[in-house]
């Protein structure tokens, strides 16, 4: 029997900002290594395999682009969104990629069908600012929904 287990209230109403594209100012950016450690569950919710779900909230990274896009179905994802959403359209989640460091923390992340398209522009270990929906955290840390992306100008 999954158990899921809800808090954290914030505003949820960027989501649909975040889909037409967002703007950098209603993402807060956070640091990648620091934001995956303080997103982490207990021990026990890790082991029961748990998902700490809450109100998304938007906020932007840098990583690099580990893997392109996978075709998928994410009902998890949809479950967690829905919970919050009520009767408002959802973004059309298709994909799944992982993020991180090369040498550091590698996570998957839930992406929406346009900005897979993004992410298919670049290339392997690109680093990129993600512009994502924080939607719960999990064993391995959070997990997101990325909405948009751009390459990092060196």
């Amino acid at each position: 029997m999954r158990v899921i287990v809800f808090c954290f209230l914030v505003f949820y109403s960027q989501l649909s900002v975040a889909a037409q594209g967002g703007d950098d100012a209603s993402y807060r950016l956070v640091n990648w290594v620091e934001f995956v450690a303080l997103n982490q569950v207990s021990s026990e919710m890790a082991t029961k395999k748990h998902r700490l779900m809450f109100q998304p909230k938007s906020v932007s990274f840098q990583a690099q682009l580990m893997s392109k896009p996978e075709l998928g179905e994410f009902t998890l994802a949809y479950d967690a969104l829905q919970f919050w959403q009520g009767e408002a359209e959802l973004p059309n989640i298709s994909h799944s990629v992982f993020v991180g460091e090369e040498k550091g923390v590698v996570l998957g992340a839930y992406v929406t069908h346009e900005a897979a398209e993004m992410l298919n522009e670049l290339e392997l270990n690109t680093q990129a600012t993600f512009y994502v929906m924080h939607i719960y955290n999990y064993a391995k840390g959070p997990r997101v929904v990325i909405v948009a992306a751009s390459p990092v100008n060196k």
